[in-house]
């Protein structure tokens, strides 16, 4: 078994072989380790290094969930081709049934108004057609940039400013805050900022698209809630 240079959870995989990365995969290294099942990140991993993988007889398996009811659907997908049909059709189940919770927790709230910060140099923020934005509709949060096409789009400070959030998310690397919130404190007259609605969150517990997801969903809608209880 081999693993992305970035894979760290659970613990074990830090003792697991990196075979590759979002810039490159190491094709001899991945054939030594003779693999029934290669699991990809279609937009994340090179696409000839995944073609050439396929065409050396090895199945590939391309995730790309565009909503969060896919990561359920992906799971039950990757358990048949595993061999572990019955464990990850019990794994969507559960997953299913912790999206429902939320669901029916945050319905008809009010929505709030969201700048998500994925990076402070350059400032980056998700568009329109990221699923992330399921995660931000299920919170009842609305993004303030959904209008945009990207999916990813890098954007200076004076966009923010003009469309004034009322939160602002800043999603890093870790467990604490990083410098990318100290960002917004030099603009106390941005709606989010002067009603101390800037918050830090982990963002390994939203970012990855997997059952984990849902202890991200709960820190975010916690944190779009405290937002919305003040007027």
């Amino acid at each position: 078994m081999g693993v992305s240079a970035h894979s760290d959870y659970p613990a074990a995989v830090r003792n697991l072989p990196r075979v590759g990365s979002g810039q490159g995969l190491d094709i001899e290294r991945i054939l030594a380790l003779r693999p029934e099942l290669v699991l990809a990140w279609h937009s994340g991993n090179p696409p000839r290094a995944l073609q050439r993988l396929e065409a050396l007889g090895l199945v590939v398996y391309r995730s790309e969930p565009a909503d969060l009811a896919a990561i359920a659907t992906g799971l039950e997908q990757i358990g048949r081709l595993a061999g572990t049909e019955v464990e990850a059709r019990q794994a969507a189940e559960d997953f299913r049934a912790g999206l429902a919770v939320l669901q029916e927790r945050y319905a008809n709230r009010r929505p709030v108004r969201l700048f998500y910060q994925l990076w402070h140099q350059p400032l980056m923020t998700v568009g329109g057609r990221h699923w992330l934005n399921d995660a931000l509709r299920l919170c009842g949060a609305v993004n303030v940039f959904d209008d945009q096409p990207q999916q990813v789009l890098t954007l200076d400070l004076e966009a923010v400013l003009a469309r004034d959030p009322e939160l602002l998310v800043v999603a890093g690397a870790g467990e604490e805050p990083g410098a990318g919130l100290d960002l917004w404190q030099a603009w106390p007259s941005l709606g989010a900022v002067a009603r101390g609605q800037v918050h830090w969150l982990p963002a390994d517990r939203l970012h990855r698209p997997t059952p984990r997801i849902l202890e991200g969903l709960e820190i975010l809608c916690r944190q779009v809630d405290a937002a919305r209880r003040i007027r």
